[in-house]
């Protein structure tokens, strides 16, 4: 998967890119880069392919780590692996742990070449013949990472390398995950037919092997593919299927904050806003709290609810958010003030969200807000006619708008006398 030579190039790139070496993040990925290159002299070294780094080699990298800044999320795990390295002997899944830590810090920040490299290297220097469920994971998180900074070929690669380990080890739903994560670069590349396709055959071997995950997975991305391609209904009847088969609480709230999107695009205003307010009060999940309240933020707008609007704002524009939500969040603020007729602030929003999404490569985002600041610049001069919509029938399995409907009332009851419960119970 890597050119030795080309060793940690996206590194090499981030420092490149930045404008001043006093900056935190320059010294964040200098220490990073040094770590990385100490724990591959470690690596080939217990593999008897060149000589133990030296003391004064791993000291040297051990004192650029701890002058990072203490609060510095990238620090503790790059200490830990330095310090593995120096101790000898040591275990070396515990140096691998603390490699694939880091891995996940830069993935948690948005940096997203860096966090793929990263778990790239925790997966090339695993034992040969691991097929542990550790290795699985790298490779899943690896294309992830590649496929959001846009390198889909190396997300293709990282998801055949966990299909395959995956097959090895007789895990099913590893199998199936990995080809939903080939299917999703299908969406990436703008195929969204053979998308549908390749979603809709996974979706038919899910339920030959009565793997329910798997099939809530093929089914939530039909949805975002349904959405994409503007049949919302259909995209409301995926995302209610793809809830009936999941039962991973977290996996449920991002599910169902999708569904309630889906359901304020096909029309249904008022069963969204339930099922987002209910989930920006109640989600255990940060983000899909902040990104209902995103979606209650076009809601208003929709509705022309001046003062709802400017709460929502307020909030989000307190809110710590991380990187791809502040892309989402100017999104939606840039397509919200679109509604309200405000074309100035929709196009510097809309510029921001294409801004944060460039830079992160957040690219669904990207290709939205500047498909957007298109059909805003050109209606400045002249008014473009509605493009209509054809809603293509869509295999529901029985189910029908107003079935999901009246399932998403009963999710927001369900979900409000839960709450209740539990505050009755504290």
């Amino acid at each position: 998967m890597r050119n030795d030579v080309l060793s940690h190039l996206a590194f090499f790139e981030a420092l490149a890119d930045e404008a001043s070496e006093s900056s935190r993040s320059w010294h964040e990925h200098s220490a990073g880069l040094l770590a990385l290159r100490l724990y591959d002299s470690w690596d080939r070294a217990r593999r008897r392919v060149a000589r133990p780094p030296e003391a004064a080699h791993a000291m040297a990298v051990r004192y650029q780590v701890e002058a990072l800044d203490p609060y510095s999320p990238v620090r503790a795990p790059l200490l830990s692996m330095v310090a593995g390295i120096m101790d000898d002997p040591v275990a070396p899944v515990v140096i691998r742990n603390s490699l694939v830590t880091y891995a996940q810090r830069l993935r948690h920040q948005g940096n997203w070449r860096l966090a793929a490299d990263v778990f790239r290297t925790a997966l090339e220097s695993r034992e040969p013949g691991d097929i542990s469920a550790e290795a699985y994971q790298a490779a899943m998180e690896c294309g992830y990472c590649s496929r959001m900074s846009g390198d889909l070929e190396e997300a293709a690669v990282a998801y055949d390398v966990g299909e395959a380990i995956a097959m090895a080890s007789r895990d099913t739903f590893g199998s199936l995950r990995a080809q939903v994560g080939k299917a999703k670069l299908t969406i990436h590349r703008g195929n969204l037919p053979q998308a549908e396709a390749e979603l809709e055959a996974i979706a038919q071997a899910a339920e030959g092997a009565d793997c329910q995950p798997a099939l809530s997975l093929a089914l939530a991305e039909r949805m975002a593919v349904a959405g994409q391609r503007g049949q919302f209904e259909a995209a409301a009847v995926f995302g209610y299927r793809a809830l009936e088969h999941c039962s991973d609480s977290t996996t449920r709230e991002a599910i169902m904050s999708d569904l309630a999107t889906a359901l304020g695009d096909a029309g249904e205003s008022a069963a969204s806003r339930d099922l987002h307010l209910v989930l920006s009060a109640t989600a255990q999940d940060t983000r899909v709290r902040w990104l209902s309240t995103a979606n209650l933020l076009v809601l208003a707008a929709r509705d022309g609810a001046t003062e709802a609007f400017e709460s929502y704002r307020r909030m989000l524009d307190d809110a710590p958010l991380p990187v791809e939500l502040r892309a989402r969040y100017a999104l939606a603020l840039g397509e919200s003030y679109e509604l309200f007729g405000d074309t100035p602030r929709a196009i510097a929003a809309l510029e921001e969200a294409a801004s944060v999404a460039g830079e992160y490569q957040v690219n669904e985002v990207l290709v939205r807000a500047e498909v957007a600041l298109q059909a805003l610049r050109r209606r400045e001069h002249v008014e473009q006619p509605v493009e209509e919509v054809v809603q293509q029938p869509v295999h529901s399995g029985g189910v029908s708008l107003e079935t999901v409907v009246r399932g998403a009332r009963a999710m927001r009851e369900r979900m409000v006398g839960d709450q209740m419960m539990v505050g009755a119970g504290s």
